[in-house]
């Protein structure tokens, strides 16, 4: 993925939510307050200031301190960025050639990165992990680029025993390169207060053991070195791999969607 393509998918992440749809609705009238936001949309402050992150992050909004509070408003400058590259995108007729001067997309290896979790609204666990994710490929793009490698990120919401089936999924949050998780094998969780608010019952999430110390989000360096490590590793020579193992679905998820029906 070039450089050009993290940006925009930055720029447009910031309008693939409700919440921050219903933010820019509301700014459109003018400079609010983060209290008034917060009163209408009746959200927490935590969800509040991610999806601020996100619009900020993307230049769709800009934001000044005043006090205790912060106030925001679109900004004009990217907002006219949005309309122009989405002008760019959309333009009909335009080769690849008069688009991009590179080596072809088709040329480059694939880096897939696998984004899976519970809920992006309400779990602050999940939320900084997929902002600490952006920065992590934002800051590896030009490397990687540069190495012959492009970058495909999916973000999967597993709403469903079905979809944690077919992704065979263990633990939320969890981020997998090329389909290896960068935590191995070893899952250690402990008590998500957010998650547990969402289903109605306990529930443990995922804890990020990175240089022997516990993180309730992964660090950075954590998740550039976890997709440095599968890429190193995809030059060593194949070794045998053992039959995988039937997938069962683990009692704490399993406690997650039983008590989200019955709630």
């Amino acid at each position: 993925m070039d450089r050009i393509h993290i940006e925009d998918a930055k720029l447009f992440k910031a309008f693939c939510d409700e919440n921050r749809l219903q933010i820019l609705e509301m700014l459109r009238g003018g400079e609010k307050c983060a209290c008034i936001l917060l009163e209408d949309l009746n959200i927490g402050q935590s969800t509040l200031s991610y999806h601020m992150k996100i619009l900020c992050d993307a230049g769709i909004v800009e934001g000044r301190s005043e006090g205790k509070w912060t106030h925001y408003s679109i900004s004009e400058e990217g907002s006219g960025k949005a309309k122009e590259r989405l002008e760019v995108l959309t333009a009909a007729g335009v080769s690849q050639e008069d688009y991009c001067c590179c080596c072809s997309e088709a040329d480059k290896k694939e880096v897939v990165v696998d984004f899976l979790y519970l809920d992006l609204n309400t779990c602050e666990r999940c939320m900084a992990t997929d902002s600490t994710l952006d920065e992590a490929l934002a800051e590896l793009s030009n490397v990687l680029d540069s190495l012959g490698y492009k970058i495909i990120v999916n973000r999967v919401n597993i709403t469903s025993r079905e979809i944690a089936q077919k992704h065979r999924f263990l633990s939320s949050p969890t981020i997998r390169v090329n389909g290896e998780d960068i935590c191995a094998e070893d899952i250690t969780e402990n008590n998500c207060k957010d998650c547990g608010d969402l289903c109605g019952s306990e529930v443990e999430c995922r804890v990020f053991v990175y240089d022997g110390v516990e993180y309730d989000q992964p660090p950075k360096a954590m998740i550039i070195d976890g997709i440095l490590k599968v890429l190193y590793s995809a030059q060593e020579p194949m070794k045998e791999t053992c039959e995988e193992k039937p997938y069962t679905l683990p009692k704490n998820l399993e406690k997650f969607f039983a008590s989200k029906d019955a709630s």
